[in-house]
């Protein structure tokens, strides 16, 4: 099994928002056994995971999500979906966020 670990942090500007993208091919299956986030603890400032549209996981703050082998978040690829770190500021201010997830493609 290919493990993916990806980590993603920026210094995410006054209202803007800075992504890292990863597209699995078609059919190929990715586990998610863990994701977080580190942000400053205010609402304009979040970090998101998603997959395509869907929102796995969310944070404001600190914050990490672990899950045994029968949790794991589990999305088969087409070529188009993506598993999406994105990075939110609505801050006057540049701010420094960041977010992970570690998986295997199964």
């Amino acid at each position: 099994m290919e493990v993916l670990h990806t980590r993603y942090y920026a210094a995410v500007s006054s209202s803007s928002t800075s992504s890292d993208e990863y597209t699995p091919d078609n059919g190929e299956e990715v586990a998610i056994y863990e994701i977080g986030g580190n942000s400053c603890h205010l609402n304009e400032v979040k970090v998101e995971i998603k997959w395509d549209t869907e929102v796995l996981f969310v944070t404001h703050g600190d914050s990490i999500q672990k899950m045994g082998p029968d949790e794991r978040i589990i999305r088969t690829g087409d070529g188009s979906k993506k598993l999406v770190i994105k990075l939110t500021n609505d801050c006057e201010t540049t701010e420094t966020v960041g977010g992970y997830y570690k998986a295997v493609v199964l």
